[in-house]
């Protein structure tokens, strides 16, 4: 098994990956921390955020914080 760092571990703005998307409607995950930066991203792509959930944690594990999935669709859907 190969060990090393995990590349673009750290991104938080996917614009180019979103612009790419060709659907109207998307489930995002990510860091809690990092919402502020993916809900930019995507409103710059044409996404409306429609509602965001956010997941406790009971054990720490290898998280920036609490998870949250951000449920949205494409302006005028």
């Amino acid at each position: 098994m190969k060990v090393g760092k995990v590349v673009n571990d750290d991104r938080a703005d996917w614009r180019e990956a979103w612009a790419l998307f060709p659907g109207s409607v998307a489930y995002i995950w990510h860091a809690g921390t990092k919402a502020g930066i993916v809900q930019d991203s995507l409103a710059a792509c044409g996404f409306e955020i429609r509602s965001q959930i956010i997941l406790g944690q009971k054990q720490v594990g290898p998280s920036y914080g609490r998870d949250a999935l951000h449920a949205l669709d494409r302006e005028g859907f």
